[in-house]
């Protein structure tokens, strides 16, 4: 009979067990929100710590050599050494580098409050051969070389450029717009463009991003022609002077009716007539909808201007006027019952008689409201129709109720009370995390409220602004909101 071999079982090979730091993608995703203090500490531990977190200790180096502030940043030899893992740049003051290549570099800030002869000479160097992958370049009270500008229009990897306190002189206006060419962003503050403007025959059709504030030596109207030049734009800030001054000429029959097709992002600072906004919002959208995000000050927002705004009523997910208290109430109204869409509103004062007699709210997806409701002497028995409309916004978030004092259209008055016996009760639907009183308003809560809140509203997490009066009493009452894990900031 045959014997059987041997059977040897071998025992299976134990994988040894890793702690999740010990996981590089755990490991890198701990690294990116570290302070640098931290990470620094952190390449000490081993080898495999230092090779993943160094480039991360290195992707944004910030180096400020102040002459009136203390130093902070890398040494440049430390600098020069690593100057391959670097992406984002900023050089502050009278900070600057040798000449040598940054193959990795994408963003890049020239700072400086003095113009330091450091910052000027890293600019009219070949700067752009020194940070061949450039993508992003800013520069604040800098001056720049006719040499420069020429070669930044070679550069064509360069899309955003932002200029804030710099002279461009007649001689350099040519380079300059050349240099502006290719670019998909350009952000101006507080500069100075000699010349006479950008030349009639150059069109920007990368340019998707514009933000102007204040250009002097341009006027409104050439400020509007450099505007008109980017078809393409989709977002456009503009701050309406004129070479410094308040806007003071007419100017919306020059632009043609969906002159930018693809804008959904704008924000116009300060005032202008009411029939150049009317034109703007004409001009913005129709491609592929209507504008998205719209900020304005102190247009006088009359009939063309709000019969404009109403085109955009279907998109507009973002609106903030806020910086026009004086907005007409029933304009208010006619926002809150005909924009589907809209998530954060920023108004003025709306009164309560016009919440009482227009129609059903139908912003359903409002997560942020700002607002001052006014109501007049003999109108607090509205209190509860204003909660009732209120309380429809089942997805709001963040609330913050201001006080404006008297509006012209109703004669002494009152705010919003935010009290149960005014009706704060008809919010139990809604899940509210951010409440904020504004700095004129008192809110007059009592223990009631205060409980009533932190039982109905579990997901609350901050109130700011005065509770109550009396101080004594406010403090019982932050002390309790702080008992139920709510912050409170007066």
């Amino acid at each position: 009979m045959l014997s059987r071999p041997d059977v040897v079982i071998k025992s299976q090979e134990t994988t040894p067990s890793r702690t999740p730091l010990e996981i590089p993608e755990i490991l890198l995703r701990v690294a990116q929100c570290l302070a640098d203090n931290d990470l620094t500490r952190c390449l000490r531990v081993c080898k495999n710590w230092r090779d993943l977190i160094l480039p991360v200790l290195w992707r944004k180096v910030r180096v400020d050599r102040g002459q009136h502030s203390r130093s902070s940043g890398p040494d440049p030899v430390f600098i020069y050494r690593h100057r391959h893992l670097i992406y984002d740049l900023v050089l502050l003051g009278n900070a600057g580098l040798d000449k040598h290549i940054y193959p990795n570099l994408k963003r890049l800030t020239l700072d400086s409050d003095h113009y330091t002869k450091d910052l000027e000479r890293i600019v009219n160097l070949d700067f752009m051969e020194m940070f061949p992958s450039l993508l992003d370049l800013k520069l604040d009270t800098v001056n720049v070389s006719v040499r420069s500008w020429l070669i930044m229009s070679m550069h064509h990897h360069l899309r955003d450029l932002g200029l804030y306190r710099i002279e461009v002189k007649a001689i350099d206006a040519a380079g300059f717009w050349r240099a502006c060419a290719n670019l998909e962003s350009l952000r101006l503050g507080e500069v100075t463009i000699a010349g006479g403007g950008v030349p009639s025959n150059m069109v920007f059709r990368r340019m998707r991003k514009l933000s102007i504030a204040t250009i002097k030596q341009m006027d409104t109207i050439a400020q509007l022609n450099l505007i008109l030049q980017c078809p393409r734009l989709e977002e456009l800030t503009w701050l309406v002077l004129d070479s410094g001054q308040y806007a003071s000429r007419p100017f919306g029959h020059l632009i043609p009716q969906g002159m930018w097709p693809d804008l959904r992002r704008l924000s116009i600072v300060d005032s202008i007539a009411d029939s150049d906004f009317a034109a703007i919002l004409e001009g913005a959208g129709g491609g592929h909808g209507g504008l998205v995000h719209l900020e304005f000050m102190t247009s006088i927002l009359q009939g063309p201007a709000f019969r404009a705004l109403h085109r955009h009523f279907d998109t507009l997910v973002h609106l903030d006027c806020q910086s026009y208290p004086s907005l007409v109430s029933p304009i208010i109204r006619e926002v809150l019952c005909g924009c589907p869409r809209l998530e954060a509103l920023k108004t003025g004062t709306i009164l309560a008689k016009d919440i009482a007699e227009g129609g059903p709210w139908v912003c359903r997806s409002l997560q942020e409201l700002k607002i001052c409701f006014w109501f007049g002497n003999m109108e607090q028995d509205l209190q509860q129709s204003v909660f009732e409309r209120l309380s429809t916004l089942n997805r709001l978030e963040r609330l913050t109720l201001y006080h404006h004092g008297t509006t012209d259209s109703v004669e002494g008055g009152n705010m919003l009370e935010f009290r149960l016996d005014r009706g704060l009760g008809q919010l139990a639907s809604i899940q509210l995390k951010y409440i904020m009183f504004g700095a004129a308003y008192v809110a007059q809560l009592s223990m009631e409220e205060v409980e009533w809140m932190a039982t109905n509203w579990k997901g609350l997490k901050q109130i700011n602004g005065k509770l109550n009066d009396d101080p004594v009493v406010e403090i019982s009452l932050a002390t309790a909101l702080q008992g139920h894990g709510i912050n409170y900031h007066r």
